[in-house]
């Protein structure tokens, strides 16, 4: 053998290593971010998707558990970080009513969000910037109808987003003699509160580009889902809430703060930021404050705010 042909076997078999060791990594990428201690599994098939499409599909499962929603957090984050998600095919504000959403029908609109006057001084915000944005998407074929509503307060001056009230749509909806055109074309919270920002920007008389890429924070005031409310009483342990800032959550190196991302409250905010980071100048969370509203000096109710930065490359 010729000290060209071994050296050109050398190269051969330098590239097969590397070929297993990438697919091996991929594994071993896959394997972190999978579900263990009774958590579903995931299909025997992940490594031909790609740790993308895995890490996309972790992120659409049910969250119910603590440890669940730390995991949900780090997928989350991650596909911020790389750029991975699948994005959004809703852009425009007119897909609102195309999609079938109408005037808001429930009964639940109070005005503006109650308790976040410590918020609004110490962030010097002022509640004539914010706009009220609700809607309301009832399905007639379900038995009985199920109305979904979501209230969305925008202040493009601040870049800032109070979600007041969700209550989405059920996805899948799956009823008698349904079918896959019943199911809602625009039903996620993250598509709505977008847009609604957006469409914000423009009634401001705001640059929208820049708007868009003024957006700092995300809040969700009063949280009654129950798995989001179980995730805020365990990262606080034994302290009690108490008025803005609260307590502060960082996302990078604290497991608490990933599992406010991961809650159901939080991937919403993640994929907002995730969909249209093209939009928003690449945008990621880095801490999440818990803080109760301040109603008449008493402490009630419990709100996470997310903190929206610029997002820094690795490498």
């Amino acid at each position: 053998m010729s000290r060209k042909q071994g050296g050109l076997h050398v190269l051969i078999l330098y590239f097969a290593l590397m070929t297993v060791f990438a697919q091996f990594s991929r594994i071993l990428v896959a394997y972190a971010y999978s579900p263990h201690d009774g958590i579903k599994a995931f299909p025997a098939n992940f490594v031909s998707n790609g740790t993308e499409n895995r890490l996309e599909h972790l992120s659409k499962r049910a969250v119910t558990t603590f440890k669940e929603a730390i995991i949900e957090g780090y997928c989350v984050l991650d596909i911020i970080q790389y750029g991975m998600s699948e994005g959004t095919p809703y852009t425009q504000f007119s897909q609102i009513a195309s999609s079938g959403w109408g005037p808001y029908s429930g009964n639940l609109d109070d005005g503006f969000p109650y308790g976040l006057g410590g918020v609004l001084s110490s962030q010097g915000w002022h509640q004539g910037d914010f706009q009220e944005f609700k809607n309301s998407y009832k399905e007639p074929w379900l038995t009985p109808a199920f109305t979904a509503s979501y209230i969305v307060w925008a202040n493009p001056v601040a870049g800032a987003i109070i979600v007041d009230f969700a209550a989405s749509p059920k996805k899948p909806l799956v009823a008698p003699g349904a079918t896959p055109a019943s199911t809602p074309p625009l039903s996620r919270l993250s598509d709505y509160t977008f847009l609604v920002y957006q469409r914000a920007c423009t009634v401001a008389g705001q640059n929208v580009q820049q708007c868009l890429q003024r957006l700092e924070w995300i809040i969700h005031h009063s949280v009654t889902n129950p798995v989001s409310e179980n995730v805020a009483a365990t990262v606080m342990g034994q302290s009690d809430y108490s008025a803005w800032p609260g307590k502060s959550f960082q996302t990078e190196d604290d497991d608490n703060g990933k599992a406010l991302v991961g809650c159901p409250n939080g991937y919403g905010v993640g994929f907002l930021i995730a969909d249209h980071s093209h939009l928003l100048g690449g945008k990621t969370i880095d801490y999440v404050n818990v803080f109760g509203d301040d109603v008449y000096g008493m402490i009630v109710d419990v709100n996470f705010a997310y903190h929206v930065t610029a997002l820094t490359t690795t490498g």
